[in-house]
């Protein structure tokens, strides 16, 4: 605290803008980490969703398969070619 008090204005202002840069790096870099961790976060979660959505989709796929189609004329279609 000393040497900032005899030191020049100039080395003053440098030296506070050096230890401001330095801080806000490491700033950035904590933002940053929390960032990757909740990114993994949500893509872990996210994994387990889709998981999920797909088997309730192919179960409802299962249940909603159209099996057969009758005409109005009674006839009965069992295939789509």
């Amino acid at each position: 605290m000393g040497q900032l008090r005899e030191a020049s204005y100039e080395d003053s202002a440098n030296c506070y803008n050096v230890k401001k840069d330095k801080l806000n790096n490491l700033i950035a870099q904590e933002e940053s980490c929390w960032k990757q961790r909740e990114k993994v976060y949500w893509l872990r979660e996210d994994e387990m969703n889709s998981r999920f959505f797909h088997s309730y989709a192919s179960a409802r796929k299962k249940i909603n398969t159209i099996v057969s189609l009758t005409h109005d004329d009674g006839m009965v279609v069992t295939n789509h070619k």
